[in-house]
């Protein structure tokens, strides 16, 4: 089992080995995440973004990106192709992720997650409602996280998008999502990779070689 991991608190969020580590019991995890927190609801899709191979504990495969959770994602996607990625798990995921879900479906990891599901592939995201205070805060939500990974591999990995929420103090309830996309739009269709002092970078189609936005 392959799992592609992503977070909008950044690739150097306090959760993300421990999570990852404790989603290694499935399998292979591989990380996409920004390198910045993109909990604010100013999310968007931009371009280009940079990516740069990194190294995290534990000897976990990561990719730190310049872009936002979803652009992580599609990339990820579009480059190691949504049929090696068998799950999408978005998360620790904290603070405005949580209340900003249905009013700005691109600006939390729930979007991150959403791009992965309209590409045929199942996602979870897992969300707190406050920012720990103490260390070891995520435990809880670490091992939500696991149980609803446990609970979709059992149930045959079905495509959808589920919602784990972990309120405070303590508690947690998972939810299955039932927005569903009337059009779907390929960010990545005509993907291209250039290089600029020998570092690359995607960017949209509607960018012309010089830059300059066409759209």
């Amino acid at each position: 089992m392959h799992i592609l991991l992503t977070s909008d608190m950044g690739i150097y969020s306090a959760a993300m080995v421990p999570l990852a580590e404790r989603l290694c019991a499935f399998g292979d995890v591989t990380i996409w995440a920004s390198e910045q927190d993109w909990s604010r609801p100013e999310a968007a899709i931009a371009s280009p973004m940079r990516v740069t191979a990194c190294c995290l504990p534990s000897g976990l495969k990561a990719w730190r990106c310049t872009g936002t959770p979803v652009q992580c994602v599609s990339l990820a996607l579009s480059l190691l192709a949504p049929q090696t990625i068998d799950l999408i798990v978005s998360g620790i995921n904290v603070a405005l992720a949580v209340p900003m879900v249905e009013a700005n479906h691109y600006g939390s990891g729930m979007a991150a997650v959403s791009e992965g599901v309209r590409l045929g592939v199942p996602g979870i995201t897992v969300s707190m409602a406050n920012q720990p205070s103490q260390p070891g805060g995520y435990e809880v939500a670490i091992e939500a996280a696991y149980q609803a990974v446990a609970d979709l591999v059992e149930a045959g990995l079905p495509i959808g998008l589920y919602n784990v929420m972990v309120p405070t103090p303590k508690g947690l309830a998972l939810t299955v999502g039932k927005r569903r996309e009337q059009q779907v739009y390929e960010f990545y269709q005509d993907l291209q990779t250039k290089r600029e002092q020998r570092r690359p970078y995607w960017h949209d189609a509607r960018l012309n070689r010089r830059g300059v936005w066409s759209g």
